[in-house]
């Protein structure tokens, strides 16, 4: 039997898809005991970290030569080189590009400034490039990084291991032959799958329950629990008509147990929060003792994902002198009360959090900010067993005194939108594919409303998808003309 191996995951492929996304990241440890036991190797994106993108470049025209001409629109066109000078210890470029010195590789800090599209959002609309060229810019510029990292060397070495799953894929490989049984990419989907088992020291015939965790901490994508899933059922499927002998368990593999949040708060903490939404939710006649819920269920999630946020902000929040804040929360596990979460020096704490985090790509932007704690202030008043009039009065005074919220909520933008729009019309060319950009967005959105029309032709809302309703149709509404006309002025 081979050795098995083990590799621990240092790479995370960051989708900005929800502010936790964006604001908060737990490197979650390896809960396996036996994860322990296997005998660590190259990481899954191999261990030389380039200090700067000249090594980068380097080694793309060395090894991958069709990719050099898009490193260099990043580098030239997006305004980011020369690549000598991008490196581990520069400054911020711009407003919308955190800094690489705050990150501790290359790639951590190109999936944070250059996040992967989501729901065709485009996140990076300040380039002034299209979706699909933005995608495909990032899409070549990380495959320079993660090669010269040394990630595609690792996977190469997986594959020429002569284990467990090199086995039960010759087995498999004769049926994907002249049509045979097995299709094509359900065959690709396993090799896939065995890279994955292969980086977190897992045979074949260690698919069994326990094993989970040790999986779970070889994911490198998003996609990766969705391929794990589907791999169990094709195995599962094969199983008995494939003599696999003693490479698969004796029993079904079970299905992967629900996700691990990497985000998740502590169970006591969740629970006090599922209280207090009920609480707030819940409506007493006084005159009759009748108990009504007439909050919808949509509200209450909004009610829960406010005081969610607040909890796990906290433990990013540092002591701080100038406001006498001198007892942070470093470890939610050992919050026993959970009600002093809410005290009015922690709300104040995460909101200095939250305006530090500003600057993040995707970060939450002050009016929803300031929705979310109007929403905390109001689901604690209405807890009037737990909470003190006088320490919610105090928060509400908190909130309406804070700078960073005072332009919150106003038909107007933001100070740091405004200096990026005087930005744009300061250049012709870029204000040209801006509004290039607009008439694209403003036909996608005209077609998707024309299709969500009844049969009497008129417009139906309801017929939206989410996707649709908060994406394109937004754009709809935004006459750039009009908004620049006035930024001129």
């Amino acid at each position: 039997m081979p050795p098995q191996i083990f590799i621990k995951d240092t790479m995370t492929d960051t989708h900005f898809s929800s502010v936790s996304d964006t604001v908060f990241h737990v490197n979650m440890q390896p809960s396996t005991a036996k994860a322990a036991l296997v005998t660590p190797i190259q990481s899954v994106n191999g261990n030389h970290q380039p200090v700067d993108f000249q090594e980068i470049w380097d080694w793309t025209a060395h090894h991958k030569k069709h990719d050099l001409q898009l490193l260099r629109v990043f580098l030239e066109k997006w305004g980011y080189g020369p690549a000598g000078t991008l490196s581990l210890s520069s400054n911020a470029s711009d407003k919308s590009t955190p800094a690489p010195n705050s990150f501790s590789s290359l790639l951590e800090w190109f999936d944070a400034a250059f996040p992967k599209s989501r729901r065709g959002i485009h996140p990076r609309l300040d380039l002034c490039v299209t979706l699909d060229r933005y995608k495909k810019i990032r899409e070549g510029v990380r495959r320079s990084i993660l090669g010269c990292m040394g990630a595609y060397a690792a996977r190469a070495t997986r594959n020429a291991l002569q284990d467990g799953w090199t086995e039960l894929l010759a087995l498999l490989q004769p049926l994907t032959e002249n049509h045979g049984p097995l299709d094509q990419r359900s065959y690709s989907l396993l090799k896939t799958f065995a890279d994955i088992a292969r980086r977190a020291g897992l045979e074949p015939w260690h698919l069994t329950e326990d094993m989970f965790d040790a999986l779970e901490d070889a994911f490198v994508t998003a996609q990766d629990r969705e391929l794990t899933k589907k791999a169990f059922q094709i195995l599962n499927e094969w199983n008995g008509l494939v003599d696999f002998g003693d490479l698969l368990p004796h029993t079904p593999i079970p299905a992967p147990p629900a996700r691990r949040l990497t985000d998740a708060l502590p169970p006591h903490i969740e629970e006090r929060i599922d209280q207090l939404v009920s609480i707030a939710a819940t409506r007493i006649d006084i005159n009759t003792s009748r108990i009504h819920d007439k909050v919808t269920q949509e509200t209450k999630n909004a009610y829960r994902a406010a005081l969610r946020y607040h909890v796990k902000l906290l433990p990013y929040c540092p002591i701080d002198p100038d406001t006498a804040y001198d007892r942070p929360v470093s470890d939610l596990e050992a919050a026993n009360d959970v009600d002093a979460l809410f005290a009015p020096e922690h709300i104040s704490a995460t909101i200095r959090a939250t305006e530090d985090r500003e600057h993040l790509p995707s970060a939450i932007q002050p009016d929803s900010a300031l929705t979310y704690y109007k929403t905390i202030r109001m689901i604690l008043e209405r807890n009037v067993d737990a909470f003190d009039a006088a320490d919610v009065a105090d928060i509400k005074l908190r909130i309406k005194s804070s700078e960073y919220f005072k332009d919150a909520g106003r038909d107007e933008m933001p100070e740091h939108i405004q200096a990026w729009c005087r930005d744009l019309v300061s250049d012709p060319e870029k204000e040209r594919r801006f509004h290039n950009l607009h008439r694209i967005f403003r036909g996608k959105a005209d077609k998707i409303m024309d299709n969500a029309r009844n049969e009497t032709g008129v417009f139906d809302a309801s017929l939206l998808s989410d996707q649709d309703r908060l994406g394109h149709v937004q754009i709809s509404n935004v006459d750039p003309h009009e908004r620049l006309r006035h930024i001129r002025r």
